[in-house]
C-alpha cells in the first residue's frame, strides 16, 4: 500500500496551510509579522482528515511567540495522526514537526525536528543552523542508523506565511501569486503559486462566513506537483482543504478532530471491477479497455499507454502495449529530478550504496544493470502486503514488503549507481482468486531512463518489460484519478497473449529493444 508516501504528501500539504502572514519575497517587516503574531499566538487548529467520506486522522497545528526566552523565537508545531487498515493489521502513523525562526528580522530558520513513528519504527530528520545564515546541518535517522547532510537553506518566517497576506490585499478572480515552501522530504525550498478563484459569503453552521478559496500548488517545477483547493478565513484560518477530490481536511473542535471512523482499507476500497475476461496478466502483451468519462479524462498517455477519447464523451478507449514502443523522451528536467536523493530515496546513504553495488555486480552498461536489479529486488524482498516499512532503510532491514517496497527500493538502487528512475502509481490486473471477482487493484511499479527513453519495469513482478494490464496514473492527477476509482468502469475490448501458456519473454524483448536502440 502506498501509506507512507500519501501520509508524507497529506502532512507537507496541510503544514503550508497554517494561518500567519507575510509576503513570498524576504517582506520581513516588523509591523506585519508582529501583528499577525499577536492573533495567532497560541491558538491551536484543528483538522479532521477524511478520505473518500471516511474519516481516517486528524491534523493540528500551533503558533507560540516565544517574545520572553532569553532568545526570542517563533515556533510552529505540527501533528497528524493517519490511520487506516493494512489487511488484518491496523496502521498508525504518527507525525510531528517542530520548526524554530528567530524573532528578530530576516526571521530565519533556527531549527527544525520532524518524527514520523509507525508500529515501532522511527524516521526522524533534526535540522540545525550552522556556520552562517544560511549554512545547516541535516541529522537523518532512518531505520535505527543515522547520517548527516550539509544543507544551504534561507527559509524565512515570510516563506511559511506568505499565502494570508496575500489574501489580505484582496486579489481578484485569476490572480495568481508565486511563493516558495521548504520541502523537508527533499530537503530543500520548492516554487509554488497561489491562484484566487474567489470570495465567497454564506451561512456555515448557522453563521454567516465569508471566506476566500484559491489553489495551491504545490513545487510547481516538479513532475509530481499537485494542487490543493484551499478555504480560508479572513484571519487566515483554514476552513478546509481538498486535494485531487480525494482528502479533506475539515476546520473542527478538539474533540471531535479526534473522533475517527473505523480504519478503512485503501486497497479494497478502490478495487476496480472489470466487464469482461483477460486471463493471467503474465500473459498479457496488449490490452484494449473502455474506462469512464471520469477515470478517463484523469489519465494520460505514457510508455506503452494512449488514451483517446470516445465520441460524444461516451468515456475513453485505452490502449495498453508491453513492448512500449520509444514514444516517451526523457526531458533534461525528468532526468534531473530523477536522479535526486531525497528522504523517501535515500541515494546517497552508503549502504543504499553498498547494496546497488552487491545487486549489479559486474553488470556493464544500463542495459544489464536494471536487469540485474530488477531480479534482485525481487528477490531481496518478501511480498507480504501486511508489512508497512516506514522507510527504505526498514525495507532493506526487515526484506519484506509489497509493491510500494519493491518500487521504492528499486529507485533507491538504480538512483545509487547514476541510473535516473521514477516510481509510478497506477492499477494492475489480479486473477480472481477462490472465487473472489477478478479486479484491477492498486499497484507501484518503476520507470527508468535508458536510452533516451523511459521504460517501465516492475520488480515486484520480476518484469523488465511490463505486462499489458498496467494502468498508468498521471503523476500530476494521482490524487484526482484515486479519487475516481470507487465509482470506476472498465469493460475489455480485446486481449492479446504473448504466446500460449507462457509469460512474457521479458528478458529477450529487452535485449532486443537496447539492440534496436544502438
Amino acid at each position: 500500500m502506498l501509506i507512507r508516501p500519501f501520509a508524507a504528501i497529506l502532512f507537507l500539504t496541510l503544514s503550508w496551510s497554517q494561518p500567519a502572514a507575510a509576503t513570498g519575497k524576504h517582506d520581513d517587516s516588523h509591523g506585519k509579522i508582529f501583528e499577525v503574531l499577536k492573533e495567532v499566538d497560541g491558538l491551536p487548529i484543528w483538522m479532521g482528515l477524511y478520505m473518500q467520506g471516511h474519516k481516517v486522522g486528524y491534523f493540528t497545528s500551533n503558533v507560540v511567540d516565544e517574545q520572553a526566552s532569553s532568545a526570542p523565537t517563533v515556533t510552529m508545531t505540527t501533528k497528524m495522526i493517519f490511520v487506516v487498515r493494512s489487511g488484518d493489521e491496523v496502521i498508525r502513523q504518527e507525525t510531528t514537526a517542530r520548526e524554530i525562526f528567530d524573532r528578530r528580522p530576516p526571521f530565519r530558520l533556527r531549527s527544525l525536528t520532524e518524527e514520523t513513528m509507525q508500529k515501532g519504527q522511527v524516521e526522524r530528520l533534526r535540522i540545525r543552523r550552522v556556520d552562517g545564515p544560511t549554512a545547516y546541518v541535516a541529522e537523518i535517522i532512518q531505520g535505527g542508523e543515522s547520517r548527516t547532510e550539509k544543507l544551504e537553506l534561507d527559509y524565512r518566517l515570510a516563506h511559511a506565511f506568505s499565502h494570508d497576506l496575500w489574501l489580505r490585499g484582496h486579489p481578484k478572480p485569476g490572480a495568481r501569486h508565486r511563493t516558495y515552501s521548504f520541502d523537508s522530504s527533499k530537503l530543500r525550498m520548492v516554487e509554488d503559486e497561489l491562484r484566487f478563484k474567489r470570495r465567497v459569503t454564506q451561512m456555515v453552521q448557522g453563521v454567516t462566513t465569508t471566506y476566500s478559496v484559491y489553489d495551491h500548488t504545490f513545487d510547481l517545477k516538479s513532475s509530481d506537483r499537485m494542487t490543493g483547493e484551499m478555504m480560508v478565513l479572513p484571519d487566515g484560518t483554514p476552513l478546509k482543504l481538498s486535494i485531487g477530490g480525494l482528502v479533506e481536511g475539515r476546520l473542527e473542535y478538539e474533540a471531535l478532530a479526534k473522533q475517527l471512523d473505523k480504519p478503512q482499507d485503501l486497497f479494497v476500497n478502490n478495487l476496480v471491477a472489470v466487464d469482461g475476461r483477460i486471463g493471467d496478466p503474465r500473459y498479457v502483451s496488449q490490452l484494449v479497455l473502455e474506462v469512464d468519462q471520469a477515470l478517463g479524462a484523469q489519465l494520460a498517455d505514457g510508455p506503452g499507454q494512449r488514451v483517446l477519447p470516445l465520441p460524444e464523451g461516451r468515456g475513453f478507449r485505452v490502449e495498453l502495449n508491453s513492448k512500449h514502443r520509444r514514444d516517451v523522451r526523457v526531458k533534461a528536467s525528468e532526468r534531473q529530478e530523477a536522479l535526486e536523493a531525497t528522504l523517501m530515496i535515500p541515494a546517497r546513504d552508503s549502504r543504499v550504496i553498498a547494496l546497488a553495488k552487491e545487486a549489479v555486480g559486474d553488470a556493464q552498461g544500463p542495459e544489464e544493470q536494471v536487469k540485474r536489479l530488477v531480479r534482485f529486488v525481487s528477490d531481496y524482498v518478501e511480498d507480504h502486503s501486511s508489512i508497512e516499512p516506514l522507510t527504505v532503510m526498514d525495507v532493506i532491514a526487515g526484506k519484506k514488503g509489497d509493491c510500494t517496497e519493491h518500487s521504492m527500493l528499486f529507485a533507491a538502487l538504480a538512483r545509487a549507481i547514476g541510473i535516473p528512475t521514477r516510481e509510478v502509481s497506477g492499477l494492475v490486473y489480479g486473477q480472481n482468486i477462490d472465487g473472489a471477482q477478478a479486479a484491477f487493484g492498486g499497484h507501484a511499479w518503476n520507470e527508468v531512463a535508458v536510452g533516451g527513453y523511459w521504460w517501465p519495469i516492475d520488480a515486484t513482478w520480476n518484469e523488465t518489460v511490463i505486462n499489458a494490464t498496467h494502468i498508468r496514473f498521471s503523476s500530476a492527477n494521482e490524487l484526482a484519478t484515486m479519487a475516481q476509482l470507487p465509482k470506476a468502469k472498465l469493460r475489455v475490448i480485446k486481449v492479446v497473449p504473448a504466446a500460449p501458456k507462457q509469460p512474457l519473454p521479458t528478458q529477450d524483448i529487452w535485449d532486443a529493444i537496447f539492440k534496436e536502440l544502438e
